[in-house]
């Protein structure tokens, strides 16, 4: 398998169907199990300041490939053409999917985007909060949202095996005492999505 760059992600999907890499650049391969051929290759976005967005999730399945960066998740089908995107007003800060229930969730800050430096530096300094948006995989259309229980998170989020909860773990050191602490939230119900 012929990667433009050193791969440093790769796993498979839920079904066993796709092998997806990640590439150093941040391009997305996917790569059909059946008989090892390239389905698609989906280069790298810049942002509006001209640098490469990183990639914090991807997701394949027969309809096409969700990517997730840091400021929008978009699926595309197999031919490289657009599906839908969903771009929040303060970004994706962490992206997960579960192919059993079909169903996508990221974190996102809660607020607009900063439309000048005053609103940049006044968001800065506020608590304003995250919530987790639920969206079906296949049309991108919001199943639920909910505020998240804690402000930072590098540990996990992902869904449960069997696709009905979300784990938000918690992880933070202490410098001082070099002391690590962990909190998980498994037991999270979205509330439904406005009709």
């Amino acid at each position: 398998l012929s990667h433009d760059m050193l791969v440093k992600d790769a796993y498979t999907t839920y079904d066993k169907k796709y092998f997806i890499a990640i590439d150093q650049g941040e391009n997305v391969y996917v790569w059909d199990t059946s008989d090892w051929s390239l389905r698609i290759k989906i280069p790298f976005r810049s942002s509006s300041y001209n640098y490469i967005l990183s990639i914090e999730k991807v997701y394949s399945d027969e309809t096409g490939v969700v990517v997730s960066d840091k400021e929008k998740v978009i699926k595309y089908d197999y031919d490289g053409n657009e599906i839908y995107s969903v771009e929040p007003p303060k970004g994706v800060s962490a992206c997960t999917f579960s192919g059993k229930t079909g169903r996508g969730a990221f974190i996102t800050e809660k607020g607009e985007k900063a439309s000048s430096i005053f609103d940049f530096l006044d968001d800065a300094f506020s608590e304003k909060g995250y919530e987790v948006v639920v969206f079906d995989i296949k049309d991108g259309k919001e199943t639920g949202r909910f505020d998240v229980p804690v402000s930072t998170w590098s540990e996990a989020f992902v869904f449960s095996p069997d696709g009905e909860k979300l784990l938000i773990m918690k992880s933070c050191s202490v410098l001082d005492e070099a002391e690590d602490y962990a909190k998980a939230y498994s037991e999270m119900k979205p509330k439904q999505a406005a009709e």
